[in-house]
Order: structure tokens, then sequence, then C-alpha cells
């Protein structure tokens, strides 16, 4: 499963140059360095700070939620399911595949609610040495190149070009741990520790 894994994020990571050669083609050297950290990353099995067991499909899709109304006053119990492709691995991949799938509510519907749990969600999950946060970043932008540009019917061409775009530079300023880039923008939280 996680040759999966690296193939539908960091292999599809250069193969979408092709599709966006204007937002991509200048920024191979890289997207290749990535694709092989994220390739080095396969091998590793420690468990320190930045690795252990991970769920390996981590989506609101696999997140149920009782059919109540959430409230303040009680805490409210959640199921994560679908655990086929759990293994060891960078939690970084979890985070960055939540994250952004919850950001791509806001950038393709403008749904704002996806930005607050984003937030929240990253509270709750507790702070993020810097080496983490930038590599969740990376996986952000991963997955908003990679997925963002493929799931039919999300948005127009135009907001696709977008979220590509926004993809790239999270790749790149998260490579180049440029933390001054992220703090104005909604994935400053990613730096909140």
């Amino acid at each position: 499963m996680k040759d999966l894994k690296f193939w539908v994020n960091y292999t599809m990571l250069l193969d979408t140059i092709k599709d966006f050669p204007d937002l991509l083609e200048g920024n191979r050297d890289i997207f290749e360095k990535i694709r092989d950290l994220a390739a080095a990353e396969l091998e590793q099995q420690s468990h320190d700070n930045g690795y252990g067991v991970i769920h390996g499909d981590f989506w609101t899709g696999n997140v149920l939620l009782p059919n109540v109304p959430l409230t303040d006053q009680s805490p409210t119990t959640m199921f994560i399911v679908d655990w086929e492709m759990s293994q060891i691995g960078s939690r970084a991949l979890d985070l960055g595949q939540m994250i952004a799938e919850l950001y791509e509510t806001k950038l393709f519907k403008n749904v704002d609610g996806g930005v607050w749990i984003i937030q929240g969600f990253l509270e709750g999950y507790g702070a993020l040495e810097d080496e983490i946060a930038f590599r969740t970043a990376i996986h952000v932008g991963v997955h908003l190149i990679c997925w963002g540009s493929r799931v039919p019917g999300w948005g127009t061409q135009k907001q696709i070009e977008e979220v590509v775009k926004l993809g790239r530079d999270l790749v790149v300023h998260g490579w180049r741990k440029n933390q001054a880039w992220f703090a104005e923008g909604t994935l400053s939280c990613l730096f909140k520790g």
C-alpha cells in the first residue's frame, strides 16, 4: 500500500507537469527532489516524532460523526474508518491529506468551514515541529496538484489552475522552508507551535 500511495502522489506529481506546463515546469527540479524524499521515507521504519503508524487514507470521507447537533457542552465522539492502507510512515502524509481535502472545500466551493476545521484540527493535534510542519505543507501542495486537478465537477478550469498554482507554491515554499511565506496565509496554523 505504501507504494500505491507514493505512486498516486509523488509519481503523479511529475506526471501532472505535462497537464500544466506553464504553472509547473519551472519547478521540476524541486518536484524531483521531493519525489526522492518521499521514496526514501518509504524505507524508514523508525517510530520517532515524525514517523509512526499512520492511517494512509486520512480524509473527511473516513471520519464518521454522530448524527446529532454538535455543541460546546459535550465532546463529540468521532470514528476513523477504512484502515486497510495503514502503515508505518510520515505523519505529515495523514495531516497533509486531511488538510488538503478540507482546504479544497474553501478553494472550490468557498466554504469557510473547511478552513475553520483545519484550524481546530491542528489545535487539537498539538504543536508541530517545524520540520513536520514543512513536510505537511509539501504534502498539502502535492495533494492539491495531484487530486485537486483531477476531481471531475469540483470547479472551473480557472479554479483548477488556481488550486494547482497554490499547490505548487505550498510545495516550493515548504521545500525551501520559507516560514515567512506561510505567516499570513491560511496554513499559518501549521507553525503555531
